[in-house]
């Protein structure tokens, strides 16, 4: 006759002990997860508070609506000098592409240049009102260092002069997109016939 083994129920303790190790492992990567996504929200949290805190310090040396400009990377008038001198910019081309008879390629084309422009005049926009915000907390302080508040608004007026630049090299661009009968057909929608003196900028 063979033996028969007894096989003892798990003891209740036993029991509770594997039922927690199974809940533990099976929440970790749950707990890991959630742990993480906190940390990422709470750290774009953080950024927004900053860049948020920047844009109100700059707002109160220069003005809420430039600051609001600046970080959206509209032009400003910055490149007046370009669009009163016959060299269209490519927002208002695209405005008036149907009246200037764009092609597709020229569409797409100015599209291009004026997305590269946006981009880059917003993270120079962001840049200045970065500095700003530096400039009013520096003189917030007593004593103002002298030094470090003149480097610092040189370095502002560095910046501005590159904002400006990246809107008038796009205009540049433009107007070679164009030819000569949709510049003239531009400048006369745009109403800046007046200020016409003779001076034709036939694309290159």
């Amino acid at each position: 006759m063979r033996d028969v083994t007894m096989i003892r129920a798990p003891r209740p303790a036993l029991l509770r002990t594997l039922r927690l190790v199974c809940v533990t492992l099976a929440c970790t990567p749950c707990a890991l997860l959630a742990q993480h996504q906190h940390g990422a929200h709470a750290q774009h949290a953080r950024g927004a508070s900053v860049a948020a805190d920047d844009s109100a310090r700059a707002a109160r040396i220069t003005s809420a609506e430039e600051v609001r400009a600046l970080l959206a990377g509209e032009g400003m008038g910055l490149a007046k000098a370009a669009e009163l001198n016959r060299l269209p910019g490519p927002k208002h081309v695209l405005e008036l592409a149907d009246s200037l008879k764009l092609t597709p390629a020229q569409r797409t084309a100015m599209d291009s240049l004026f997305r590269q422009m946006q981009r880059a005049a917003q993270a120079g926009g962001a840049e200045i009102v970065t500095a700003e915000s530096k400039l009013d907390q520096l003189f917030a302080r007593t004593p103002v260092d002298a030094a470090q508040a003149e480097s610092l608004v040189r370095g502002i007026g560095m910046l501005r002069a590159d904002v400006r630049w990246v809107h008038l090299r796009t205009h540049l661009a433009a107007a070679k997109l164009l030819d000569a009968r949709q510049i003239e057909t531009y400048v006369r929608l745009r109403g800046h016939a007046s200020h016409d003196h003779g001076a034709h900028h036939a694309p290159e």
